[in-house]
């Protein structure tokens, strides 16, 4: 999200590795497909 209001790439890696460098992406996949479940659309979790 932050790229599409005109954040850097480096910008949106640094805030990603700050918030999520201590999950698994087996956690990052498992939320992914929850949100999906519940209905979230593919094109938002992506």
């Amino acid at each position: 999200m932050m790229l599409h209001k005109g954040a850097s790439l480096e910008e949106a890696k640094a805030k990603f590795k700050k918030h999520f460098d201590n999950v698994s992406t087996a956690e990052i996949i498992q939320m992914e497909q929850a949100l999906m479940d519940e209905g979230m659309p593919v094109s938002a979790v992506i």
